[in-house]
């Protein structure tokens, strides 16, 4: 609809007024937070319906729940992650000061100024160490794209044999 077929400004400016608050409210930074289940019932113990300190103002920054769908999806990724990280501390092995790196991250440093200081290993060193990991990871999403996606018969390495040959 546009300003031809409505000529009323103040009904097409509505119109597209609506239209953006729609767009907004719909959008993923509304749609990923959802509010906070109320009590069963009025008896029920504090924990049901969350903490006594609970601000209603704050309700709305509960997580949405997960989709099934996502629930699938993140139980299906768990057992390849597990495997990528294992086969990234394998690469690791070798390199004390990697692994180090290696367990900050894991722990939640973020920066290399954090890594410095969880780890007491100069910046220059957590620098050097993070370029190598990143070698060592791209290693290992190698490894497991050649596992999930091995040769197919008539590719490389195989040969070809037709039916009653």
């Amino acid at each position: 609809m546009g300003p031809d077929k409505e000529p009323d400004i103040r009904k097409y400016l509505r119109g597209v007024i609506d239209s953006l608050l729609n767009h907004l409210a719909e959008s993923k930074e509304n749609t990923l937070l959802a509010p906070a289940p109320e009590p069963k019932s009025p008896d029920a113990p504090a924990w049901e319906g969350g903490s006594e300190k609970r601000d209603p103002a704050a309700d709305w920054l509960v997580p949405a729940r997960p989709s099934p769908l996502s629930v699938l999806i993140k139980q299906e990724d768990a057992p390849l992650e597990d495997r990528a990280l294992g086969l990234l501390i394998d690469e690791c092995t070798d390199d004390e000061i990697v692994i180090n790196v290696l367990e900050a991250k894991m722990d939640g440093a973020d920066t290399p100024a954090e890594i410095s200081k969880a780890k007491g290993i100069s910046i220059k060193d957590v620098y050097n160490a993070t370029k190598r990991l990143d070698r060592k990871l791209e290693r290992v999403r190698q490894r497991i794209a050649s596992e999930q996606n091995p040769p197919t018969p008539g590719g490389m390495g195989y040969e070809r044999k037709e039916i009653g040959d």
